[in-house]
């Protein structure tokens, strides 16, 4: 039976309020190993935090088969560039801790449903009888509640993959490599849009500012409670900055199945 490293980056997940913890638990039971690599440098608890999850977790790994590990990364602030590269090379910082055959690839507000973990299984074990070593995902993009599905951000992303077949890249949503990838029936489940609106703010922002200089962005004391009209791309700039966002009409769709058990009821705290 081939194992599965579950690599996750983070930074400010306290104050940020992502749900780590909750991402964590829906891949207990399927991944051998989580590494969490965490900004040290955070200006909240989040070191204490991961550490407080780890202990949780590994208290029964006897039990579930999952261990956490924890490592640091100082995230390098002035990093900023039009593609968001400091989150690929965090990931890629993450991905090289993996000590498993394969690895899936989350962030801090997405999860896998355990009703897929024998799906999975079964993918990677039928993959080592063939050519294939990576699979694309779609990734179901949650807006406003865990009820509705915004589908022109549902996307196909390649996350599952034999460990060093593939890199990290952009930021960090999809990765990179010349092996071949088949398409997997297995979602991603993506929660960043739901909960508190001001809250959903901020979190934009502190990712905003690794792809625009401060100067180009709103303050926090400036930030306005997200509104969920519905752009392109969101991006809490000034007026003045031309970066392409523009409203569009976006499509939805309600959601009838199930979500993974670690979210069930979610809200957003």
């Amino acid at each position: 039976m081939h194992t599965i490293s579950v690599p996750i980056i983070i930074r400010n997940c306290v104050s940020l309020k992502y749900p780590l913890d909750r991402v964590v638990k829906s891949v207990v039971g399927l991944a051998s190993e989580v590494i969490i690599v965490v900004d040290p440098l955070s200006s909240d608890d989040s070191v204490d935090y991961c550490y407080d999850l780890l202990l949780e977790v590994n208290s029964c790994t006897h039990i579930h088969g999952t261990e956490v590990k924890l490592f640091d990364s100082v995230w390098d602030l002035s990093n900023v560039s039009s593609t968001g590269a400091e989150f690929a090379r965090q990931t890629n910082i993450a991905f090289n801790a993996c000590t498993k055959d394969w690895i899936l690839s989350l962030q801090s507000d997405e999860a896998v449903h355990e009703k897929d973990f024998n799906r999975i299984k079964s993918l990677i074990e039928d993959a080592e009888n063939s050519d294939i070593d990576a699979f694309s995902m779609v990734r179901l993009y949650f807006y406003g509640d865990i009820n509705t599905i915004r589908e022109d951000w549902t996307v196909p992303i390649i996350r599952l993959f034999k460990r060093g077949t593939r890199i990290s890249c952009g930021d960090a949503m999809n990765t990179s490599g010349t092996n071949k990838i088949s398409f997997c029936d297995v979602p991603i489940y993506h929660y960043s849009r739901i909960g508190d609106p001001s809250i959903i703010s901020k979190r934009i922002l502190s990712l905003d500012k690794f792809f625009h200089r401060a100067e180009k962005l709103l303050t926090e004391e400036e930030l306005e409670p997200y509104d969920f009209s519905t752009h392109n791309f969101d991006c809490m700039h000034k007026e003045e900055v031309n970066v392409g966002r523009e409203k569009v009409k976006a499509s939805f769709k309600r959601f009838t199945g199930t979500h993974p058990k670690s979210f069930v009821g979610y809200c957003g705290v």
